[in-house]
């Protein structure tokens, strides 16, 4: 990284919503970063317990505090966010999560140093009372963005972007999208802009606890589903795809959000349109296409069933007769990975 570029003003955007046992810790990661040039707005969105005492209570005067007249919701408050914002470049984080002391400076670096990137993000630290472990997405912006058709891993309090793409693009949260926010802006991004993710934990993702994504995925499960199932559409229509009826229920089933007594697919059918997809595919590298689909086909996999012998008979009846060898590499390192588990 290029340490001679300029100290250009980044905005770190902080929504909080009853976050009184973090928020302290949260920001103090912020003010103690390596790169100072900072505008920290903070938008408490309607607070219950001590979280606004707190946050007054911290002294910095980069800080900007402002409180919506009422409980507004997130995509709301992220959009008031973005339109306060008056930095070159906006850095999303989340009031009970932690930074690494550096991750502003070497977030900046990457968009300074590389003009052709617009949207910066890192590897990140699961954790509770301890570090869980490490999650890493290394995967180049082309295999992030067909990562986006299928599911959304990108660690949103990690990023940072640069403000002029959002602003020149029109791009807002869209308000309808009381969850999956987040998932719905990088989709609606995804099509005129490049991502880099730094291959360091740059964050520490708390987990365990009641924050904005736990307490989404308790309520509203059926709404959740359709504006999830939405947003694979919308991306799928964008790069090409042309799914009929029973193809695109057969991608939203799999690929989107798990129902309580959902039926299992037809791993026959998973294979079909594993075979449609690939052979539709004629905006993105072929190898690159394959190996993010077989990625996510095996992840899922790995996620809907619990023990190894499970996971096994599923990936046999997927692979059975079928000449496929990169699902195949897939398969092994994700059994070898369960076995570790267990």
């Amino acid at each position: 990284m290029n340490k001679s570029f300029n100290s250009p003003l980044v905005t770190v955007f902080i929504p909080t919503y009853n976050v009184e046992k973090y928020v302290k810790r949260s920001i103090e990661s912020i003010i103690q970063q390596t790169y100072s040039n900072l505008e920290i707005i903070i938008i408490d969105d309607g607070s219950t317990d001590r979280t606004v005492e707190i946050i007054k209570r911290i002294n910095d005067k980069r800080i900007k505090v402002y409180m919506n007249s009422k409980n507004m919701g997130i995509p709301f408050t992220r959009q008031r966010g973005l339109d306060l914002a008056t930095g070159k470049y906006f850095a999303v984080m989340d009031s009970d999560d932690l930074a690494v002391s550096d991750r502003i400076e070497k977030e900046v670096g990457i968009l300074e140093d590389m003009p052709n990137i617009d949207i910066v993000s890192s590897d990140y630290k699961l954790f509770k009372e301890r570090i869980k472990r490490v999650v890493k997405l290394h995967l180049s912006s082309a295999e992030l963005k067909i990562l986006l058709m299928f599911t959304c891993m990108i660690c949103n309090p990690s990023t940072m972007f640069r403000l002029s793409k959002i602003k020149d693009n029109h791009i807002k949260y869209n308000p309808n999208y009381f969850v999956a926010q987040d998932y719905r802006f990088w989709a609606d991004l995804s099509g005129s802009s490049n991502f880099y993710n730094i291959r360091e934990p740059l964050l520490l993702y708390r987990t365990g606890h009641a924050n904005i994504s736990n307490v989404s995925r308790k309520h509203d499960g059926e709404l959740r589903k359709r504006l999830i199932d939405q947003i694979h559409s919308d991306l799928l229509g964008q790069y090409g795809f042309k799914l009929n009826r029973e193809q695109l229920k057969i991608f939203n089933t799999f690929f989107g959000e798990r129902q309580k007594g959902q039926v299992p697919i037809s791993l026959a059918k998973l294979v079909e349109l594993r075979y449609s997809l690939i052979k539709q595919n004629r905006v993105f590298d072929s190898s690159d296409f394959a190996r993010v689909l077989d990625f996510v086909i095996t992840k899922k996999i790995n996620n809907n069933y619990s023990s190894i012998y499970q996971v096994t008979v599923a990936y046999i009846k997927l692979v059975k007769n079928k000449n496929i060898v990169s699902l195949f590499m897939c398969i092994i390192k994700v059994l070898l990975n369960k076995v570790k588990e267990n």
